[in-house]
């Protein structure tokens, strides 16, 4: 699989995750360890947060 920019070499590396509900930063935010397909040529990184993790319907929630 392509990445956008064309480039035909993307890697799966190890990531531990953050990720805030909203600016402040100041509740501990939920973690995860996903893998995350990186552009070996651009740069861009992408992840996708399990469906079963116990966070993902707070997050539907704030984004309402």
């Amino acid at each position: 699989m392509a990445c956008k920019c064309g480039y035909e070499k993307q890697r799966l590396f190890p990531a531990d995750v953050k990720v805030y509900f909203d600016d402040s930063r100041t509740a501990a935010p939920p973690a995860f360890t996903p893998e995350v397909l990186m552009c070996l040529e651009c740069g861009l990184t992408e992840f996708k947060i399990p469906d079963g993790w116990n966070a993902l319907e707070a997050f539907r929630r704030a984004a309402r």
